[in-house]
């Protein structure tokens, strides 16, 4: 697989995007407490009557909080999206290892020379084992010997 110039700076700018989505997905939080704050407010200044004798406070509140959902609206249909983006963006240490790994176990080199390496590593490495514990058994015999007499 080769990996171009161009996919090496979208693999290394994952990371600032996901920061953009971020402050995204913050500020779009920010909004909807706020239109909850409102909406809290709103309804408390209804249900108190505080304002019955001024009608026309209560009717600009009303017309405030209609905008105000009508905005709300968009802010839930652009941070619904920045979610699914957030959780399907990789990171680039992700993407690096999505990419990379796959291309490296797939090589012919780990497929055909390294397990040949490995077995005769391994072999050498057991050959090496029995001659030292047969070196340990020779030396320990006169030892053992010696306390018999």
């Amino acid at each position: 697989m080769n990996i171009s110039s161009w996919l090496m700076y979208w693999i290394l700018r994952l990371d600032g995007i996901i920061y953009v989505l971020d402050k995204l997905f913050l500020v779009a939080m920010i909004l909807v407490g706020g239109a909850g704050l409102f909406a809290f407010v709103y309804t408390l200044v209804k249900v108190e009557g505080n304002y019955e004798e001024d009608e026309d406070a209560v009717k600009k509140i009303g017309k405030a909080w209609m905008a105000y959902l009508r905005y709300l609206k968009w802010i839930i249909i652009f941070t619904i999206p920045i979610c699914f983006l957030k959780m399907a963006i990789p990171s680039s240490k992700q993407m690096c290892l999505i990419i990379a790994v796959p291309a490296i176990t797939n090589s012919e080199l780990m497929q055909k020379d390294i397990p040949d390496a490995t077995g005769k590593i391994f072999k050498l490495g057991i050959d090496y084992l029995e001659t030292l514990v047969k070196e340990k058994k020779n030396t320990a015999q006169p030892a053992d010997q010696q306390k018999n007499k």
